[in-house]
């Protein structure tokens, strides 16, 4: 994660962000296609590490409420996992 030295707080400046992660999803999956295609390995798990680590350093860099609910579907998703293997 890249350490941030301003929140962006304008909704132009959050769209921005958006978008911009949007673009390094796409990304991902053109990556992971390519991958897929040439070598025949179906790696879904690095796709999905890779776009959680891309939504988690957009969210993480905006303020206010898209970071809380981010928070809490992690901290949900952890309480959900740990009562099916628990």
């Amino acid at each position: 994660m890249d350490s941030q030295n301003n929140i962006t707080s304008s909704k132009i400046g959050r769209a921005a962000k958006l978008v911009g992660t949007g673009a390094k999803i796409g990304t991902n999956y053109i990556k992971y296609y390519a991958k897929k295609s040439i070598t025949g390995s179906d790696d879904r798990e690095g796709l999905h590490e890779d776009n959680a680590k891309d939504i988690y350093d957009s969210l993480s860099n905006l303020k206010g409420s898209a970071l809380k609910v981010a928070q809490m579907l992690s901290m949900d998703k952890k309480s959900i996992t740990s009562c099916l293997h628990g």
